[in-house]
């Protein structure tokens, strides 16, 4: 969990989350974050032209976390992602 005044993620940051690569049937944990006044996602990394990130996964057999945003202004430019991703057996 994240609680702030402001959050800022910049230059391809990431928060992320991810069950083990080992636990096949494991979920992905849940993000939280509570800013009272804005989260802002914008600019690529300067090397790599990376975006930034908030993502959480999971194994192949279970479900990925879930995140919340609880704030007043939301802000995502430059290809920033949210994103929660599932893997399963085909």
């Amino acid at each position: 969990d994240i609680t702030t005044r402001k959050l800022t993620i910049q230059n391809g940051a990431s928060i992320f989350t991810q069950a083990p690569p080992s636990d096949a049937v494991g979920a992905g944990g849940n993000i939280t974050i509570q800013a009272s006044e804005s989260v802002e996602m914008l600019g690529l990394s300067p090397i790599a032209r990376r975006s930034n990130e908030i993502l959480t996964t999971s194994g192949t057999d279970a479900k990925s976390g879930n995140i919340t945003i609880a704030t007043r202004r939301f802000l995502l430019m430059d290809g920033s992602v949210v994103g929660s991703i599932s893997f399963s057996k085909g």
